[in-house]
């Protein structure tokens, strides 16, 4: 979602420029996916979409694109979305699909169509759109953000990987925002000035504000970060809130009295009551501004990191969501897996044969059993010194009956395991289509760990598995904290 109001600026003052398709030839260009699909393809008919399927239309939209893209020589790094940011969403109270075909049947076809928009999934077109964008091309190049496009875009600029980035104006408020193509327009070619450039500069000129406070500005405005201030959500006004803060001298205090003021309550008189809808909007503002600075990215190097990494905040996992693996970021990022892996449970993953066609797999998730012991130890707290645990992400195949007993024997044997639930689900999907890779680990081989922990390795079975996993640590170059302790455990492990 693009800052709100910025294209009634636009028409009142210079800050959007045209260019001639000339100035992208043999340049370099992030496009946002999913935004460059919601501009382009959903403003046709919903309707036809549900009745024909997205695929009709979006060949025919990209074929243009990849045609514009070689006649003008430019590279292209197509950013999807990656994990979405942890944030509190509203119940849905009414069923989408069920309102739109309702509005259908009453003639109503625009608020029909208003309605089943929100019933039209572009996740399940990212395998498919991969595959067309990559055919017969060695220009463009597609790869998933560890979060937002944008914010893995803003990375890519900033250290000279791309000479532009094609987005909403959302991008204008990270750090290293710039410019933004909004428009390409390669679809009237008959038109020279095809290419809408926003520059932040002539923004900060026109309004006469320095960049902090344009960014703050632009979060009462609304944006894909940051809902509109409350005030002003439904009575939208654009130099009143801007009014607003410059009176408030842009003080996050003032601003918050102001609001409190405007919904009849004073939060400097004593027994006031705070008000929810406040609170949780100045929350949700304080969030965006983490986002925006400490966002994190792919580096070149391939590793997971942040645009900032000073004074990052404590608390930055309650806005991010837990930190996952850094193993399951670097595969997100080349598309080899998606960002929904907590449903990879009876669900069925496309990929492209050696042949180009798609196919589908079943992917069994973890076991019933095996999700009760993990569960289980993270909730008795088994977090001392032992890491082996994590190389249960590798298990899901059991070679013997598990009743009651083996569990008992298990938790009662075993209370040097360490790791977390979420972690070792994060690395299980990562090698969960990997049959090359993935070694059976039955309980049997789990019950031994005990034995393990005392260097006294006496299953054959076991080392050979041990050795394998001590490999497949090896050949993953970019390691994480985790992976390192696995590798120098084992590597003691097996030598003693």
């Amino acid at each position: 979602m693009p800052i709100r109001g910025l294209d009634q600026l636009k028409d009142i003052a210079h800050i959007a420029t045209k260019r001639p398709c000339a100035v992208l030839q043999n340049t370099s260009i992030a496009v946002d996916g999913f935004w460059f699909l919601r501009k382009y393809l959903m403003p046709i008919s919903i309707t036809h979409v549900l009745v024909h399927g997205l695929g009709k239309f979006y060949v025919g939209i990209l074929d243009i694109f990849k045609q514009f893209v070689a006649d003008n020589k430019i590279d292209v790094i197509w950013v999807w979305n990656g994990f979405e940011f942890s944030k509190s969403q509203a119940p849905l109270v009414h069923d989408p699909l069920k309102i739109g075909m309702e509005e259908i049947r009453k003639g109503n076809f625009s608020l029909a169509d208003k309605h089943l928009r929100k019933v039209i999934d572009l996740e399940v077109f990212v395998d498919e759109i991969n595959y067309f964008l990559r055919k017969d091309t060695d220009r463009i190049c597609c790869v998933r953000a560890p979060y937002s496009a944008l914010g893995q875009c803003a990375y890519f600029l900033h250290n000279n990987v791309v000479d532009y980035v094609f987005g909403a104006t959302d991008f204008l408020l990270y750090s290293s925002g710039e410019k933004i193509i909004t428009e390409f327009n390669f679809l009237c070619k008959d038109r020279e000035d095809r290419i809408e450039i926003f520059c932040r500069k002539d923004i900060l000129k026109t309004l006469k504000l320095p960049f902090t406070k344009f960014q703050m500005y632009a979060l009462f405005l609304g944006c894909e970060y940051c809902p509109t201030m409350p005030p002003y959500s439904v009575n939208f006004e654009i130099f009143e809130i801007l009014e607003v803060l410059r009176i408030g001298n842009y003080s996050y205090s003032n601003i918050k009295a102001y609001m409190y003021t405007f919904y009849g309550t004073d939060p400097m008189k004593s027994g006031y009551k705070p008000n929810i809808l406040i609170d949780n909007y100045l929350s949700s503002f304080i969030s965006a501004l983490a986002v925006l600075d400490y966002h994190p990215v792919i580096s070149s190097e391939g590793k997971i990191e942040l645009l900032r990494d000073t004074n990052v905040p404590r608390d930055l996992e309650d806005v991010l969501g837990t930190k996952k693996a850094a193993y399951f970021y670097e595969q997100l990022f080349l598309c080899n897996i998606k960002p929904d892996y907590k449903n990879h449970i009876e669900h069925k993953l496309t990929y492209v044969d050696k042949d180009g066609h798609f196919c589908y797999t079943n992917v069994e998730g973890i076991s019933d059993i095996h999700q009760f012991l993990l569960l289980e130890l993270s909730q008795q707290n088994f977090f001392t010194e032992d890491i082996l645990i994590k190389l249960l992400f590798f298990l899901d195949h059991m070679d013997i009956t598990v009743d009651n007993a083996h569990i008992e024997h298990f938790l009662q044997n075993n209370p040097s395991i360490i790791s977390y639930y979420r972690e070792i689900t994060n690395l299980y999907a990562c090698f969960v289509n990997k049959t090359k890779t993935a070694f059976p680990f039955s309980l049997k081989m789990v019950t031994t760990i005990g034995v393990i922990s005392k260097n006294k390795v006496k299953d054959a079975v076991v080392v050979d598995y041990l050795t394998n996993v001590y490999k497949l640590f090896m050949m993953n170059e970019s390691r994480d904290k985790n992976s390192i302790i696995v590798i120098k455990f084992l590597k003691k492990l097996l030598n003693s």
